[in-house]
């Protein structure tokens, strides 16, 4: 069976129905959603792969800045590939909100890759 990531959208705020109606339409046009589940207030983005593709990585950033979700869960798809635009890119409207400030560390399924990334920083706990 293949590992999904779930990306979780707590106590989302809409202001007017539309709105909301906006927010579950941004997340259909996502690729890398394959399902959507609920508990409570709670609002869960099952996520295909760990490796997406920079536009729908782009699309959750705006997602998630837009209707102030928490950013730091999608730290996990930082990559080689994505390191350039994704967390070099330090005057981004969204890298204080993803990354934190540049003492804290960064966790991850995948340390390995981001030990080399960032060897500059301390270890890592690999906590789930």
């Amino acid at each position: 069976m293949e590992r999904k990531n779930i990306l979780v959208c707590k106590s989302v705020r809409f202001y007017a129905r539309k709105n909301e109606d906006a927010f579950f339409e941004w997340i259909k046009k996502i690729d890398c959603i394959d399902e959507i589940s609920a508990a409570g207030k709670e609002l869960y983005l099952h996520i295909s792969t760990d490796d997406i593709h920079d536009q729908d990585l782009d699309d959750l950033i705006g997602l998630f800045y837009r209707y102030k979700i928490n950013m730091k869960q999608l730290q996990r798809f930082l990559t080689k590939d994505s390191k350039k635009w994704f967390y070099d890119n330090k005057k981004s409207f969204w890298h204080r909100r993803v990354f934190g400030k540049l003492s804290e560390p960064i966790p991850s399924k995948n340390s390995s890759l981001l030990l080399n990334i960032f060897s500059f920083r301390r270890p890592l706990n690999n906590h789930a």
